[in-house]
């Protein structure tokens, strides 16, 4: 049981060392949820819609709302799933009968977006864990071209590698010097 009593003052001794890593993590993490705010609000919602039929000439407001919210008029792709797109350079563009459009929820039922702050946060912490990114990198990518890739290899880089492992490393500090205590005690008993 010496080893478990070791782990767990460690763990005790190192909450200060991690409220401030934590603090650390937690302010990147808005960083980067507030850039990717302000760059790829909306953009996950980009889907492309087949064009109006030529001899609907004189369309209501109504009517081409209607047209396209109209699931049936999106392209799907190999997964049936909505095929993103976006209007930038280096983005995926539809096809010569369709046209790319703000339409629809985001991809995942709705939570994978950059809509709002909260959801960026939790879209950004996927990020930051590595949990399944690289769905969220294609989506943006697709949607907003290759300019994107310097965002994800910062939050890639720095958030995961870094400041995950700076927590790993204040507990393992912390570890060591429990441990040099423990043996310094059991070495005095004897």
């Amino acid at each position: 049981m010496p080893g478990l009593k070791t782990i767990i003052n460690a763990l005790l001794h190192s909450f200060r060392q991690l409220a401030e890593v934590m603090t650390l993590t937690i302010f990147c993490l808005m960083v980067f949820a507030l850039f990717a705010l302000q760059v790829y609000m909306g953009e996950l919602r980009n889907k492309c819609v087949r064009n109006l039929p030529e001899d609907w000439v004189n369309t209501t407001d109504g009517e081409w709302k209607l047209w396209i919210n109209d699931t049936d008029n999106w392209l799907y792709d190999d997964e049936e799933l909505p095929m993103l797109c976006g209007n930038i350079t280096g983005a995926r563009h539809c096809p010569e009968d369709f046209t790319c459009l703000c339409v629809g929820e985001n991809p995942n039922h709705g939570y994978t977006n950059f809509d709002n702050f909260m959801w960026s946060m939790l879209t950004t912490f996927q990020l930051i864990t590595l949990d399944y990114w690289e769905n969220v990198y294609n989506m943006v990518l697709a949607t907003s071209g290759p300019m994107s890739v310097s965002f994800f290899t910062v939050v890639v880089f720095f958030g995961s590698f870094y400041l995950i492992n700076l927590m790993l490393a204040v507990v393992a500090l912390s570890y060591e010097e429990e441990a040099e205590i423990t043996n310094e005690v059991s070495l005095t008993d004897f």
